[in-house]
């Protein structure tokens, strides 16, 4: 997040920055950091730093939390909107690495040639995929109990609960944009 970014920044372009190692070691061992290793400043200098570390170590662990509820956001509404049909969520999938329900969708993708024969095939995907859902009986309101199951800095794994087995979503970041790379179902 660009609060994550701005504290880290600051603390790098600071002039007088205590090695962030030597801070980690301190309270990992709670033992004391050796006068003549820290270049030398004033004790509330070296306080107010030792509170910006602790706040960026927090930013850091918190932006990933909330990474990880956003990645459950938008998989839930990019799964919803390719059930009901919705023609724009095509903007929504990684359609060149994208599996369906067993299907790598992404193989047949990549060998067409034009712009225009890929933009059919996004929306004949979506229509087929949303027909085919609500024919099964498929209802969008049926799935429950939406989770981050593993998260890293590549995909996150959302799932989700229903009578007919366990939703999994993969989302992945292409472009610097979410996307939706896999759907499967496990019963």
């Amino acid at each position: 997040c660009c609060f994550c970014l701005l504290l880290e920044q600051a603390y790098i372009t600071s002039a007088k920055a205590i090695p962030a190692a030597m801070i980690t070691m301190t309270i990992l061992m709670k033992k004391t950091i050796p006068i003549h290793a820290i270049e030398p400043m004033s004790l509330p200098m070296r306080f107010l730093q030792l509170i910006a570390l602790l706040a960026l170590t927090l930013a850091w662990s918190n932006c990933k939390k909330a990474d990880a509820k956003g990645d459950v956001s938008f998989a839930k509404s990019t799964f919803e909107s390719l059930a009901r049909g919705d023609a724009s969520t095509e903007k929504n999938i990684d359609w060149q690495t994208f599996n369906s329900l067993g299907i790598n969708v992404g193989a047949q993708y990549i060998t067409l040639k034009t712009e225009e024969d890929k933009l059919q095939f996004r929306n004949g995907f979506i229509t087929q995929f949303s027909s085919s859902f609500r024919e099964s009986g498929g209802s969008v309101e049926s799935f429950s109990n939406w989770r981050v199951t593993s998260h890293n800095d590549t995909h996150t794994e959302v799932v989700a609960d229903s009578a007919g087995g366990l939703l999994m979503l993969t989302v992945s970041e292409r472009d610097s944009k979410e996307r939706l790379s896999a759907i499967k179902i496990m019963k």
